[in-house]
Parts: C-alpha cells; sequence; structure tokens
C-alpha cells in the first residue's frame, strides 16, 4: 500500500539518491541529503562529498567540504590511515586552505 512516506536508511540511500535524481523527485533528495549530512564523519566526510558532487546536490557537497575543513586533521589521517584514494586536487586544496586559514601564523617565518 503508498503511503506518500519514506524511510532513509544506510542500506538504501546509496540506490535512492540517484533514482531520485534521475527521475527529479526533490522531497526525496531533499530527505537523502539530509540524512547524508547527518551521517558526515571523519571516515567517510570525503565519499559523501563525491558522492554528493556525481549527484548535483550541491549544498551537501558544500557541507561536506565544511565538515573536512573543520576537521581536516582527522579526515586526512583517517585517508592516509586506509590508503583511501582521493582526488589529489581536492586534497591539495583542502591542505592548502587548512594552512593558510588555521596555521599560518604557527609555522615559523624566514626572511
Amino acid at each position: 500500500m503508498y503511503t506518500g512516506y519514506i524511510n532513509v536508511t544506510e542500506v538504501i540511500v546509496c540506490q535512492l539518491l540517484p533514482a531520485a535524481t534521475m527521475f527529479q523527485v526533490p522531497d526525496i533528495i531533499d530527505a537523502c541529503c539530509s540524512f547524508l549530512e547527518r551521517q558526515l564523519d571523519p571516515t567517510n566526510a570525503i565519499g559523501i562529498g563525491d558522492f554528493a558532487e556525481q549527484h548535483g546536490c550541491v549544498a551537501l557537497k558544500q557541507k561536506a567540504n565544511q565538515f573536512i575543513e573543520r576537521h581536516f586533521t582527522q579526515v586526512i589521517l583517517f585517508a592516509v590511515t586506509l590508503n583511501y584514494e582521493y582526488k589529489s586536487n581536492e586534497v591539495f586544496f583542502f591542505s592548502y586552505r587548512f594552512v593558510t586559514k588555521k596555521n599560518f601564523y604557527n609555522y615559523p617565518h624566514y626572511n
């Protein structure tokens, strides 16, 4: 029986978001993106960001990027530990922003 409700879970979100995007169902896209945003942690932020980008979820991609910036050392530590293959340009971008925004004054300056 059709109820008009959907329960987004870890089991179905990876199939549901692409289908909702393909059939242009904004309420389901929003539900999937909200669910994925709540799941962000250092172990999956890069993957969620990539997944969001693949499916045109700009706001979720931005949230993932913000999460990566705020938790950069944890995210990169996890990625290196697992030998995660990520886009090198993206990591350089985050590394550059991390160093220049947060740690610039902690590095010694040479004349």
